[in-house]
């Protein structure tokens, strides 16, 4: 009887760690780090690594936000990743809406906004969407160092519809 208690115990455990896989597989990425490209990496760095599917847009032509001149926007992945690189050729942003991209806190794109709510120190805001007519939700987690923050919009089902992770310094060149 005690070895069939104990096969039921290991089936449990078992059963339950592969309910965790994601957030124990990111316990090793830096806070900094979404979708394989790092706040900080290089221009050249990024475009080399994705060079087969990537479009570089120049704000300069598309945006007219002070500070935003030299600044880039590169499209990766089929549309799924947007990184901001600014005049130094510097990541300073990385959102991506690929539901493949697991985050340093186990989340990802199309997961229940509840698992937002077991992280500390986020603020939710609700937020209104000009161009669609509704409004969306919008949850900012800080880093211990505050030199970074993560940012996760969901919508009215509660699915998550985006990660984004953005440095400090990072200045929006996308215009009103």
């Amino acid at each position: 009887m005690k070895k069939k208690n104990l096969f039921v115990l290991i089936l449990f455990f078992a059963g339950s760690a592969g309910k965790e896989v994601h957030a124990l597989s990111n316990s090793n990425l830096a806070f900094n780090q979404l979708d394989g490209i790092h706040l900080g990496d290089k221009f050249d760095d990024v475009f080399k690594k994705n060079k087969n599917n990537i479009i570089v847009q120049n704000y300069k032509d598309i945006s007219n936000v002070k500070d935003c001149e030299k600044s880039k926007n590169l499209i990766i992945n089929d549309n799924q990743t947007n990184v901001d690189v600014d005049k130094r050729g510097v990541v300073t942003a990385i959102n991506t809406t690929n539901h493949n991209t697991i985050d340093v806190n186990g989340i990802s794109v199309g997961e229940n906004e509840k698992k937002l709510f077991k992280l500390k120190n986020v603020t939710k805001t609700k937020k209104m969407d000009a161009e669609e007519g509704g409004s969306y939700y919008e949850y900012k987690i800080l880093s211990q160092h505050s030199d970074s923050y993560y940012i996760y919009t969901a919508n009215h089902q509660g699915k998550i519809d985006s990660i984004g992770l953005f440095s400090k310094d990072y200045i929006s060149c996308y215009e009103d």
